[in-house]
């Protein structure tokens, strides 16, 4: 399930960083004083949502983020999407836009659950700057700092892109980095693609986070794509969901096989 909006930045106050990599609570997010939700301890956000929200949660962070946020659950398109015990097709995505004249902000949110029980599996948030609103590139890996903690290069300097910089960290279950791979990448099966949260077992808490180098001014970024996963907490709510789902399917058929029992065809 899949979020789609758009705005401008975080509140500062409903940051934290995740300095210690510990896998995110699944307990229900506390609501903070101001009555936007609030993030877990030690839990890292983007615009506010943290893995193991529930859907009504992430909406309420994200309006609290920006007011200007227009959200509501629509379907996702194309195929993959799980039928419901009652019929009807999972919640998929929630729908919304702002843009202005410095830049476009979009964030996605992967929820997956049964209705009403949805949970955050993963977050991305994709910026796009226009000329007279591009930051710098170290000022804007000096801010992701602060906000995530230490991100390191994705890849070693001779296999880095001159179109982009990649840094990011990624973590097993318990918490702990990956080590490099032998050609000396940080793994990226711990962040999700194409729109869809990382569901690998093995992978915890994991941060990425591509940042577009300006073709004209090297010094200045062009966009920023920015995701936030947790491959075990969303390989657990995908096999607790899908288990839920099958055996609510299987009662209804052993109901039907039961008063079918009763019937005597006639030919």
């Amino acid at each position: 399930m899949m979020m789609l909006l758009a705005g401008c930045g975080d509140g500062p106050g409903n940051e934290a960083k995740n300095s210690n990599g510990e896998t995110v609570d699944t307990a229900s997010v506390a609501p903070a004083a101001s009555g936007c939700p609030k993030a877990p301890a030690n839990a890292p956000t983007i615009q506010g949502v943290a893995i193991g929200m529930t859907g009504a949660e992430a909406i309420a962070a994200l309006k609290c983020a920006d007011a200007g946020y227009r959200a509501d659950y629509a379907p996702r398109s194309g195929s993959g999407v799980p039928w419901l015990p009652d019929g009807t097709y999972m919640r998929v995505s929630i729908a919304g836009g702002r843009s202005d004249d410095k830049w476009q902000d979009k964030v996605n949110v992967e929820l997956y659950g049964l209705k009403g029980e949805e949970r955050v599996i993963g977050v991305s948030r994709e910026i796009f700057f226009y000329p007279g609103g591009q930051p710098l590139i170290d000022k804007t890996k000096e801010q992701l700092a602060e906000k995530y903690g230490a991100l390191e290069s994705i890849a070693p300097p001779e296999m880095s892109s001159a179109l982009s910089e990649e840094i990011g960290i990624a973590r097993d279950n318990s918490g702990a980095p990956l080590p490099r791979t032998s050609d000396g990448r940080i793994p990226g099966h711990c962040w999700g693609s194409n729109g869809y949260a990382a569901r690998d077992a093995q992978c915890g808490v994991s941060i990425s986070a591509r940042i577009g180098i300006d073709s004209s001014n090297p010094r200045l970024a062009s966009n920023m794509q920015l995701s936030l996963d947790n491959g075990s907490y969303a390989a657990k709510v995908i096999q607790e969901t899908d288990a839920k789902i099958a055996a609510t399917q299987q009662q209804a058929k052993n109901a039907d096989t039961a008063a079918a029992a009763d019937r005597t065809p006639s030919f």
